[in-house]
């Protein structure tokens, strides 16, 4: 497989679940303040800028902006779930994070290593397809779920920032150690945002930025991620139904 598909390729799967959310036993609680990058989440959040993405797929909406504070493109994925989809049930899809290691494809850890509640710091490591040049990647993230926000029993948010050298050292030289040559990305961000519609069905908001590194250009790795957001959407919703 030439260079360039095969980053491609990498970068689809990467990005499938927003590089946000993990699989060996849970480490101890331990206070977390589930760390943000504030301006990054500051025009994430805008309610302008936002222009459309092109065709969504599978009843998904995209639209796109972008993040002065990093140069790069985000993208918003806007739906309604199926009226059976609990808000509940989706958002401990989402924070169910050991889970991700079997609805995730390629991915070969994820880890909780700290929790606090709903908050968690954890990494995950996405394994490069077999006999191309590609290095495995991974990355090291803050998250942090908010229910039930401003009383409303129907509100969710889960929010993620991917954490920087030195922060968390110890557990980078661990993934190294376990994963030698695997490559850290340059950055993701985002936020999941729940609440119910006017028809009594979930609405959902996916927002995402981020760099996945590598070999492709930042523009090309940003319009794979956008293109690979409904059909996250469309997967953890089918988690959540089978959950019930």
């Amino acid at each position: 497989m030439a260079p360039d598909r095969a980053a491609d390729r990498l970068s689809r799967r990467a990005l499938l679940w927003g590089l946000g959310a993990l699989s060996l036993r849970p480490w101890p609680a331990r206070a977390l303040s589930a760390a943000l990058r504030a301006d990054v989440h500051a025009e994430l959040h805008a309610p302008e800028g936002w222009t459309s993405g092109g065709a969504g797929e599978l009843g998904v909406s995209l639209h796109r902006r972008p993040v002065r504070a990093l140069g790069l493109s985000a993208w918003r994925a806007d739906a309604t779930l199926d009226p059976k989809v609990k808000p509940a049930t989706f958002f401990g899809v989402l924070s169910d994070i050991e889970a991700h290691l079997r609805l995730t494809p390629g991915l070969l850890a994820s880890t909780v290593f700290l929790r606090d509640g709903d908050h968690a710091a954890f990494f995950q490591v996405l394994g490069a397809p077999p006999m191309t040049p590609v290095a495995d990647r991974f990355w090291i993230s803050e998250s942090r779920g908010e229910a039930r926000i401003g009383g409303d029993p129907d509100r969710y948010r889960r929010s993620w920032s991917t954490q920087a050298a030195p922060r968390h050292d110890d557990v980078r030289a661990q993934i190294l150690a376990r994963f030698p040559g695997a490559v850290e990305i340059g950055c993701a961000h985002g936020f999941w945002d729940l609440r119910r519609g006017p028809s009594g069905a979930l609405e959902v908001s996916y927002r995402l930025v981020s760099d996945p590194g590598g070999s492709l250009p930042k523009g090309v790795a940003s319009t794979v991620a956008g293109r690979g957001m409904p059909q996250t959407i469309r997967g953890i919703e089918r988690e959540a139904l089978r959950r019930g």
